[in-house]
């Protein structure tokens, strides 16, 4: 009889709230990203914590934080659950992840403000010695947008 009540068991259903990062939009937008302190971190798009519906399971909140930079639309649904369930190759890879942006935020802050160079001057170096297939004005306004928040 484990059988049929396994298949038969009534799954619990666990409240939804309205989700606290698009603040029920279904997507993120730049004052989502402001107010969560991202704006280094994200762009607009659809909201990947409650998968574009605009509301969440309450139990959510406490498993995973609103701003978990690393939880973006870009997971898969594999990726995604790993992150929620704790993880530890997840969580590693989230911290290399914010570990890797960092880097990069503080190589162009460094050559904004102590080698003096240029916005121009800093894509154009990231273009060469970076991936292939980044987009150089995009680029440039990622470095402008880091200037804008760091107050440099």
């Amino acid at each position: 009889m484990g059988i049929f009540n396994n298949l038969f068991k009534k799954k619990e259903i666990t409240p939804k709230i309205e989700c606290p990062r698009c603040l029920g939009k279904g997507h993120v937008n730049e004052a989502d990203i402001i107010r969560l302190d991202k704006e280094l971190y994200w762009a607009p798009g659809d909201c990947a914590y409650c998968k574009k519906t605009g509301e969440v399971d309450a139990s959510l909140v406490s498993k995973i934080a609103v701003d978990e930079m690393y939880l973006t639309i870009e997971r898969t649904d594999r990726e995604r659950k790993k992150i929620i369930n704790k993880d530890k190759q997840a969580i590693a890879k989230a911290a290399e992840y914010k570990e890797l942006i960092d880097s990069f935020v503080d190589h162009i802050v460094l050559s904004y403000t102590e080698k003096k160079a240029s916005i121009d001057d800093i894509a154009e170096t990231l273009l060469v010695k970076g991936p292939k297939g980044i987009d150089k004005g995009e680029l440039v306004r990622y470095i402008k947008k880091i200037i804008e928040v760091k107050q440099l």
